[in-house]
C-alpha cells in the first residue's frame, strides 16, 4: 500500500507510515521542520544549492496542497496518494542526492483487467527494465519448424 511506501525515518517522509490520523499531520510537520532547517545558512542542509532548495520547496507546496483537508492518506483518492508519495520521494532524492534509489509510483491497468493498480519502481529498476527491453528488441530470437513433429530450431537471426 502507498502508505507503507511513504514510510521512512528520513525527515522528508517521517511519520508517513504511522497509524491513525497522525499521518498527514506528521508529514506536514516533517516538511515544516525540513523547510525551517533549509532556511539556515549552516546545518545539515547547507550543502544544498539554491536550485535544489527551490525544487524541494515546490514539492513541499504540492504536498501541502494535496493533503489539505485530509486527516489520513487513506482519505485521498489513489491518484492523489501516488502524487503525494512521488513528491515525498522527489524531496528525499534531492536531499540525499541518490538518484538511483529514487522511487516513482504510477497507476496503470494490468493486461487482462480494467482495474487500476499502483506500481512503484526505483530509477535503477526502471533503467534496467528499459535496457532489457532495448536488448530484446534489438536482438530477437527466431524459431523455425524443423519438420520433426513439434520440434523447432531456435536461435538468433543471422546464426
Amino acid at each position: 500500500m502507498l502508505v507503507l511506501a511513504a514510510a521512512s525515518s528520513h525527515p522528508a517522509r517521517a511519520d508517513a507510515g504511522t497509524g491513525g490520523s497522525d499521518r498527514v499531520a506528521g508529514i506536514l510537520d516533517a516538511q515544516r521542520e525540513l523547510r525551517d532547517e533549509m532556511s539556515h545558512s549552516k546545518g545539515k542542509y547547507a550543502r544544498l544549492n539554491s536550485d535544489a532548495k527551490a525544487k524541494i520547496r515546490e514539492r513541499q507546496d504540492r504536498v501541502a496542497e494535496l493533503l489539505e483537508g485530509a486527516s489520513s492518506l487513506s482519505d485521498l483518492r489513489p491518484d492523489r496518494q501516488v502524487e503525494v508519495v512521488n513528491a515525498l520521494e522527489d524531496i528525499n532524492t534531492l536531499i540525499t542526492e541518490n538518484r538511483a534509489d529514487h522511487q516513482t509510483c504510477w497507476r496503470e491497468r494490468r493486461t487482462g483487467t480494467t482495474m487500476m493498480s499502483t506500481v512503484c519502481a526505483t530509477q535503477a529498476e526502471r533503467d534496467r527494465l528499459a535496457e532489457d527491453a532495448r536488448a530484446f528488441k534489438s536482438d530477437p530470437g527466431v524459431c523455425i519448424p524443423t519438420g520433426t513433429a513439434g520440434a523447432a530450431s531456435c536461435g538468433r537471426i543471422g546464426e
